[in-house]
């Protein structure tokens, strides 16, 4: 077994050049169709937020995306390898991934040219960023797809992948990078922003002389090649906002409120992937915000001074690896076995497309109220496969996510249920796989809050909405860095659609799996959201002295309109047509009181209100 950097570095020991070791010998296996090589970026997000402003992530995620462009690294092998690899064209994009196959050539070279392939790439890109940490795996097999699930993927899992690690700190006493305050600063260069030459690392000296280079080709026409640009050019928007703290200002709606508190926008809308935008909506479908105050779309005044709140969204599929596990397992002699190879050759292209397409049409209805015109107000910094992390206002952020995760939904389902019904029957016991979906985690935070401290949050908000329905449905989870503090609450995460399973399994209606966010309790968070924030303030401050039902039914019912008193009803048990102190004041009463708990409870409810959408 190849040892892994890791290993070393829990045992205290300098890897030695790992990228240098042999390739592993492949042993018996399968006989050999084509070999597949994926060299890449481990820890991809949290490599890109190493640097604390939004023009250093920018620079990072251009550069990474032409730096493993596949068909430029296969064209830029060097001589003697020229023509060993060419583009894999069963992949598709992603950000940070270079995916090749090897020509044809005789057996006996095989783990020659393997070797020599990944130590000329993992060599081009150690020199460009330094502070990355890199990963190299091959695998054989009649298409991508089985030799990532037989081959490539077990290698990762036992540790077997070749790992190219940044070259370690030898001297404790350095001065630390001014930028990112993570590696050793090795050189002085000029700074935006500062006047005096900053002493900085080797990784962010590449940042910096990289962002000069993309803005000299911008002035020559040059797009970009990141993620944010390939978005713009998509939806066709202007430049997005420079810096995080312009970025906040977007929000939809005029406020003098403090940053930290409720400024909800816009009603999530999912019309689907084809469908077409509709005209400005304010709090009242016209173009007006709370109050009947105008607002004004796209731009940075129209959330006031004030609006200083983003929300960082990781999105990443469900299901994926079981799908593809099922669909590599299923026997080249199966009945239309000509079908079920073409599908194999294909998914994971129709994986990445649907990534992309769903992406772009979130975005837009994020960004429903500017009609078009202004800058892009959602920044990708990661679209790689099913992997999505993107940055935008708050008030911006249920309505993306939401619009992400039902497009995806739908896009994988049209593209798999062919597919699926090639499959087999399972064997006794085993569920016949079902179409991916996709899980969110949510970060709202300040937008001085660190980059790199949000992508954490946001990866562990992510793990937790997956758990919560063992990655058989879509599901969201959140923080509110600001209002709850980094740890959260202890709140389930939201359910957004019944894993499939339930669903194909007969049950009575009392027996059907909840789901959270369903219709009614969209329709019932919209109207706890155009309350006004000091009412929704008491009624948090009830809730937490006295239980869900009394705060409903006094404090709730002051405010005197039947659609809030309706929306109260959906987030407070259920059982008992009057209230009683006991069953009141909080969850032991609930027990042997006949009361049953709703999927969201009305603190739960309150929470998700400061920032969801109000039409």
């Amino acid at each position: 077994m190849t040892v892994t950097g890791e290993e070393h570095a829990r045992n205290g020991q300098r890897p030695p050049h790992p990228h240098r070791m042999a390739a592993p010998t492949a042993g018996a296996c399968t006989p050999l169709t084509h070999v597949y090589i994926d060299i890449g970026f481990a820890r991809i997000q949290r490599y890109l937020a190493r640097t604390a402003k939004l023009r250093g992530r920018r620079a990072a995620s251009d550069h990474l995306a032409r730096a493993t462009d596949s068909a430029a690294v296969a064209a830029g092998l060097p001589g003697r390898l020229a023509g060993w690899a060419e583009v894999n064209p069963e992949a598709g994009r992603a950000d940070g991934v270079i995916s090749l196959r090897l020509t044809a050539h005789d057996p006996g070279e095989r783990d020659r040219r393997i070797q020599q392939v990944t130590d000329a790439v993992l060599d081009g890109l150690r020199e460009q960023f330094p502070g990355a940490e890199l990963e190299a795996v091959w695998g054989t097999g009649e298409t991508y797809l089985a030799a990532r699930v037989a081959d490539m993927v077990p290698r990762q899992v036992h540790g077997e992948a070749r790992i190219d690690l940044p070259a370690p700190a030898e001297f404790p006493l350095a001065q630390p990078c001014r930028l990112c305050h993570t590696d050793p600063a090795a050189v002085r260069r000029p700074v935006p922003g500062e006047r005096k030459l900053q002493a900085i690392c080797p990784d962010c000296a590449h940042r910096l002389e990289h962002d000069r280079q993309a803005r000299a080709g911008e002035r020559k026409g040059d797009t970009g090649a990141s993620a944010e640009s390939r978005l713009r050019a998509a939806i066709g928007c202007a430049e997005a906002p420079d810096t995080l703290t312009e970025l906040a200002r977007f929000s939809l709606h005029n406020s003098e409120e403090e940053p930290d508190v409720d400024m909800p926008g816009e009603q999530p809308r999912v019309d689907g992937p084809a469908g077409r935008r509709a005209g400005p909506r304010g709090a009242g479908g016209d173009g007006r915000g709370e109050g009947g105050r105008e607002t004004r779309g796209g731009s940075a005044d129209a959330g006031g001074s004030r609006a200083t709140q983003l929300a960082t969204v990781y999105l990443d599929g469900n299901a994926v690896g079981a799908f593809f596990r099922a669909l590599a397992s299923a026997a080249s002699s199966a009945p239309r076995a000509d079908e079920l190879r073409g599908a194999k050759e294909t998914i994971s292209v129709k994986l990445a497309d649907a990534t992309v397409h769903a992406l772009e049409w979130a975005t837009l209805q994020a960004m429903d109220d500017t009609g078009g015109d202004g800058p892009l107000l959602v920044v990708p910094h990661v679209v790689g496969g099913d992997d999505v992390l993107v940055t935008l206002p708050a008030d911006r952020a249920w309505t993306f996510t939401l619009t992400y995760l039902d497009t995806f939904r739908t896009l994988l389902e049209e593209a798999t249920t062919p597919v699926l019904g090639l499959l087999p029957e399972p064997p006794p016991g085993h569920e016949h796989p079902t179409a991916p979906t996709a899980s969110a985690g949510i970060v709202f935070a300040h937008s001085t809050y660190p980059m790199n401290l949000v992508v954490e949050l946001a990866e562990e908000r992510l793990a937790r909405a997956k758990r919560a329905t063992s990655g058989a449905a879509c599901s969201v989870d959140f923080v509110d860095v600001t209002a709850d503090g980094p740890q959260g609450t202890d709140d389930p995460a939201l359910a957004l659609t019944a894993p499939a399973s339930a669903l194909n399994t007969p049950r009575t209606v009392q027996d059907k799996p909840p789901m959270a966010l369903d219709a009614r309790a969209r329709t019932a968070l919209t109207a706890l959201a155009r309350a006004p924030r000091s009412h929704r303030r008491e009624l948090a401050a009830a809730v937490r002295a006295h239980g869900p039902l009394i705060a409903a039914r006094t404090v709730g019912a002051r405010v005197g309109h039947q659609h809030l008193a309706d929306a109260l009803g959906v987030f407070v048990p259920t059982g008992l047509p009057e209230l009683s102190p006991a069953s009141a004041t909080g969850a032991p009463a609930l027990a042997g009181s006949g009361l049953q708990p709703q999927p969201i409870t009305l603190s739960h409810a309150l929470r998700i209100a400061r920032w969801w959408p109000t039409s």
